[in-house]
């Protein structure tokens, strides 16, 4: 039998595979694409309807009732409790 003579790598150098870089490079580009899109989007430039403020259940109720109107506010927020009431005030304890 014949021994056949074996030779070892001690270095291997490697060179960054061309076909993942190009990938990565392309979705970069997407990212940007996005990104350009997302800052020249109609959301942004301001035509959004804006959102109506609500108004709170007590305020809609104080506003539709008539004798409401005429309470000055610290009576119909502190009720008899409200100590900054100005005359003329339609409070029937006051």
């Amino acid at each position: 039998m014949r021994c056949q003579d074996v030779t070892t790598v001690s270095h291997v150098e490697t060179k960054p595979d061309q076909v993942e870089l190009d990938a990565v490079k392309a979705e970069l580009t997407d990212f940007k694409n996005m990104v350009a899109e997302l800052s020249v989007s109609p959301n942004s430039q301001g035509r959004v309807k804006p959102r109506k403020r609500s108004l709170t259940p007590s305020r809609r109720t104080a506003s539709n009732k008539g004798e409401l109107k005429r309470l000055y506010w610290y009576h119909h927020r502190f009720d008899d409790k409200a100590s900054k009431c100005v005359k003329p005030c339609a409070y029937p304890l006051n």
